[in-house]
């Protein structure tokens, strides 16, 4: 595998991983911009953008893009997230012009007629209630609002049926002419492709970018948060569903491979500290994991579980110990070295598919402008030690950073609130 980069004219970035040994090729268009650089007034324009440039441009039908893609047998997709918004197909390596061709077209060209955004209005209002309806999502949003409270990362990404309703064609003809930019999107190819030739592919379909600055608007987080919050929200339902969360690192910290490696540890798999005695010892959730998230100047560490009413305190008593055990007594060397061969692999493992090496290279050159090679990626993992851990757990497991997002049949908030220390 080897990457290379190129910046044309314009301001728009190229991310190259050629991997000759491979039959498909993934491309991604990387647009830094999502649902923290929205106003209040229109939450929500960065995903519905995302949908509608799928419903059809000058000279293609919403049919048509779809069938251009799975008609040759692949596949293509999109997300949004805080802070990026990507679109990306997948194909046999001899198809790349044909998916380039298709996905300069839907930036260039997106129609946004009338009547496909009153439809797929009424698409996004559905998958808002949807999402309202599952409480093992509902859980993260809750918990979003907890973390990062009158801030755009506490809003949901979707927006909010009122603003939903009102975004129309100029809302997004003007929010994708400010920051659909050369210098604000990166073009991410990975797989059986040379460099050379996607370059000059590139440079010339995408040649329509104009080179100004994006107007973007992100507001900085505040570390106000003095104590443990929770946030419950009452609903009839089977299972009681927890998040707990705490504010880590941003994408470029200096520990974050540590934070990498104590999420491994904590709730990462099965042999995890968490899903070993919340689950196999306690018996008290079929499921339990820990994950991280991370932005630009912030992150965080969220452990969910799924539990019955009854389970509720000894389930967040006995995770609470867990993490105050790796916060006062830190890992012992095996379990540490366990951890960090399964990060290794994890790593090594992801970079056999062009797919993850698009979304690796992508997002690493639109957040900082590098991309570690697989040796330097080695290296940075093993250069953390047991007393990074430690450290890193002291920090973040503190009860001020303590944060619980609950969704379920609870009736004792008070009662919650007492066991939600780590005091």
């Amino acid at each position: 595998m080897k990457y290379s980069k190129m910046r044309f004219q314009n301001g728009l970035r190229l991310a190259v991983c050629e991997m000759p040994d491979v039959r498909s090729v993934t491309l991604g268009v990387w647009v830094g911009v999502g649902g923290r650089f929205e106003e209040d007034s229109i939450a929500g324009v960065s995903h519905f953008l995302e949908h509608m440039l799928f419903k059809g441009t000058q000279k293609r039908t919403a049919v048509q893009i779809s069938q251009a893609i799975e008609g040759v047998g692949g596949s293509m997709n999109a997300f949004t997230t805080e802070e990026t918004t990507c679109f990306y197909a997948k194909v046999m390596a001899e198809r790349f012009h044909e998916v380039l061709d298709v996905l300069a077209d839907m930036v260039e060209n997106a129609a946004f007629r009338p009547q496909d955004v009153k439809r797929e209005r009424g698409v996004i209002l559905e998958e808002l209630r949807m999402n309202r309806d599952v409480p093992s999502n509902y859980v993260f949003e809750l918990l979003g609002e907890l973390m990062w409270p009158k801030h755009p990362l506490g809003r949901a990404l979707i927006g909010t049926e009122e603003t939903i309703r009102s975004l129309n064609r100029k809302d997004f003809l003007k929010f994708k002419d400010e920051n659909y930019t050369a210098s604000n999107i990166v073009i991410a190819v990975a797989g059986k492709v040379n460099f050379k030739e996607v370059g000059e592919a590139v440079g010339k379909k995408f040649s329509f970018l104009k080179s100004q600055k994006p107007r973007l608007n992100c507001l900085p987080v505040l570390e106000t948060q003095k104590e443990p919050e929770v946030k419950i929200f009452k609903k009839k339902t089977e299972q009681t569903h927890l998040c707990i969360g705490v504010r880590a690192y941003h994408r470029n910290h200096q520990d974050r491979f540590s934070l990498r490696i104590l999420n491994a540890i904590l709730g990462e798999n099965m042999s995890s500290r968490l899903f070993q005695v919340i689950r196999e010892k306690m018996g008290l959730t079929y499921d339990i994991s820990s994950s991280i998230e991370r932005f630009s100047d912030t992150g965080s560490l969220v452990i969910s579980a799924g539990v019955t009413l009854a389970h509720l305190p000894k389930a967040l008593e006995g995770t609470l110990k867990e993490l105050s055990k790796l916060a006062k007594k830190g890992v012992k060397k095996k379990e540490f070295e366990m951890a960090k061969e399964y990060c290794m692999g994890q790593v090594g493992l992801g970079m056999e598919k062009s797919s993850n090496q698009m979304v690796y290279i992508g997002e690493s050159e639109l957040s900082s402008g590098k991309i570690l090679d697989f040796d330097e990626l080695m290296a940075e993992i093993r250069a953390v030690t047991v007393d990074d851990i430690q450290r890193v757990a002291q920090d973040l497991f503190v009860d001020k950073k303590l944060n619980l997002a609950i969704v379920g049949p609870v009736q004792r908030e008070k009662a919650v609130k007492r066991v939600f220390s780590m005091s």
